[in-house]
């Protein structure tokens, strides 16, 4: 059975929990990036903004929209000390999204201050997923083969991202492909815009047990994600 690594349990994995909680209470996200607050969201809205000399003005923009993380997209080279010090000045719980296009010393962002999560795409290295440090978050496509799911559940990750370039819109066999990514982790999911979601598949989602989504660095759409996760029950 799936075990996330409890030395690796951030605030993001934290939250994730809270939300899959059949209990859950109404409202509410970690405006301050802790776990205390007067409400809680039934689901967890979190905003990608890809590194470059704009990126304090975009997390910002999608920090005063109402996310409740921040997640660094590194394309290219990984510079410690600069992701270091944006991680730092975010004042929430934020991440890194690393790919194969990700270069540089990899492994020495497993140890960023403040840092609370490592995303991992399908071609990142595997050795990221090792050690203590961050919460690991893995990214799988609904397009992957069916015969490689069964070995998510063995993964060192603590959490999954359902992800991919679909583009939309989100159907019910996209639903189905994402069901049996989550049959095979039983762990928090996620769910990224690049399957095509709209505010409209929110309901859906939440009825069928996702835990949070990962939404583009467009401030309105993500007020309008945020709106609808607030109508949830």
């Amino acid at each position: 059975m799936f075990k996330p690594n409890e030395e690796r349990e951030g605030a993001l994995l934290r939250r994730l929990k809270e939300a899959g909680r059949a209990e859950r209470p109404g409202n509410l996200g970690f405006a301050t990036g802790l776990e205390t607050g007067p409400k809680k969201r039934a689901m967890v809205v979190v905003a990608q903004v890809a590194d470059g000399p704009d990126l304090a003005d975009k997390a910002r923009a999608a920090i005063e929209a109402g996310v409740e993380g921040i997640e660094i997209v590194v394309d290219g080279r990984a510079d410690s000390g600069a992701l270091g010090e944006a991680v730092r000045a975010m004042g929430m719980p934020c991440g890194l999204l690393l790919t194969g296009a990700s270069t540089g010393d990899l492994s020495a962002l497993t140890l960023l201050e403040g840092l609370d999560w490592l995303h991992l795409g399908a071609d990142a290295p595997a050795s990221l997923l090792t050690g203590a440090g961050p919460t690991r978050l893995v990214g799988i496509s609904p397009d992957s083969p069916s015969g490689r799911l069964p070995g998510v559940n063995g993964l060192k990750a603590d959490v999954v991202v359902a992800e991919g370039a679909g583009g939309g819109p989100f159907t019910i066999d996209t639903l189905l492909a994402v069901r049996t990514i989550q049959g095979a982790t039983r762990g928090p999911i996620l769910i990224g815009v690049g399957l095509g979601l709209t505010p409209d598949d929110i309901a859906v989602l939440h009825d069928h047990g996702v835990e949070g989504i990962l939404v583009a660095d467009d401030p309105d759409a993500t007020r309008s994600f945020i709106a609808a996760v607030e109508k949830l029950k």
